[in-house]
């Protein structure tokens, strides 16, 4: 068996080339009985009732309030709804799920550290993929699963494709000695810069309860169902999209942080203020992540009034100016 190299903040051109991460802070809850999916259905921004077995969708869990409690990839398998998420909110998340079963016929489950869960993506995933599934999900969303493990097709990144590979823990040494071998092994920087890259938030506990979906470009990117009936918060949030009234969406910025200031002096983490030119709060930061030493890019939700007519700063009404980077899919009514 080979070693397994040891993670490492890996630069773009690696993340375009090749790589595999280990994604720890991730967990898996999973759905088992006759009422899982039903159940799930009910609770959710998406369709799972219609979620086939080859494919993997995104959906948020919300309150009353319309607002995003957590942000989900969920897929079918073994006879259980599957839903990946941040492991910082999972224990609060199943806990208030259980509340709603009452006699529903469904058994709700931490499989964070049974099941592990691999971020491959850049221009040699396929080919070292197909090694194991044959049949690669080339489709978006798409899934498939064997022995292995479960393969996940989503959102592209660095000009590659991008993949989730969920495997037990029992094999997981296994993979990442075979994967290492051929990719790069990167830390988790290198997936969230291409979550960033691709548009897609993650909901972690500093944003909890903070956006309704719109405001993170949801509609936009597969996670919401306007067809599938009710859910919490399903009212606040069709209102919104009919109505018109979303003020605030997500976009890609990035920052150059000012020669000689250390990076951890400047405050980009998830839930921090960014200001419009008038110094007041006019947005927040919904994840960051530090590019090859140079500059900060994040995923953040502004008021578009605020970005299209004055500059953002970062930290302090007078920080660093963001500068944006489009976003691989259109806002409807924004001028992106």
């Amino acid at each position: 068996m080979n070693s397994i190299a040891l993670p490492r903040s890996c630069p773009q051109d690696v993340l375009e080339s090749g790589y595999v991460v280990l994604l720890k802070q991730t967990g898996l809850l999973s759905a088992e009985g006759d009422d899982a999916v039903r159940f799930v259905h009910g609770q959710l921004s998406n369709d799972i009732e219609h979620l086939g077995p080859g494919s993997v969708r995104v959906a948020a869990y919300c309150t009353p309030q319309g607002r995003m409690l957590a942000l989900f990839h969920i897929w079918k398998s073994g006879g259980k709804v599957c839903m990946m998420l941040p492991r910082d909110i999972l224990p609060a998340l199943q806990k208030r799920l259980q509340i709603y079963v009452l006699r529903a016929k469904v058994k709700l489950a931490d499989e964070s550290d049974s099941i592990a869960i691999l971020g491959i993506g850049g221009r040699e995933a396929e080919t070292v993929l197909s090694e194991w599934f044959p049949g690669l999900p080339l489709a978006l969303s798409g899934k498939t699963e064997n022995e292995t493990g479960v393969l996940m097709r989503v959102k592209d990144a660095f000009g590659a494709p991008r993949y989730l590979l969920a495997v037990s823990s029992g094999k997981l040494q296994e993979m990442e000695s075979a994967l290492s071998a051929k990719l790069a092994v990167c830390d988790e920087s290198g997936w969230l810069l291409g979550d960033i890259e691709a548009g897609m938030p993650q909901i972690t506990l500093p944003v909890q309860d903070r956006f309704i979906p719109q405001m993170v470009n949801l509609e936009e990117t597969g996670g919401l169902s306007f067809k599938k009936g009710c859910y919490p918060g399903q009212e606040v949030i069709a209102r919104s999209q009919y109505r018109g009234t979303v003020k605030r969406r997500m976009f890609h910025g990035q920052v150059k942080w000012p020669e000689g200031t250390a990076v951890s002096a400047l405050n980009m983490a998830a839930g921090a203020d960014l200001f419009d030119s008038q110094g007041l709060v006019c947005g927040t930061v919904v994840q960051s992540v530090r590019r090859d030493g140079k500059y900060i890019d994040c995923l953040a939700v502004v008021q578009t009034d605020a970005k299209e007519t004055g500059d953002i700063h970062a930290e302090t009404p007078d920080g660093p100016v963001l500068t944006w980077v489009p976003l691989p899919y259109s806002l409807t009514g924004t001028g992106s």
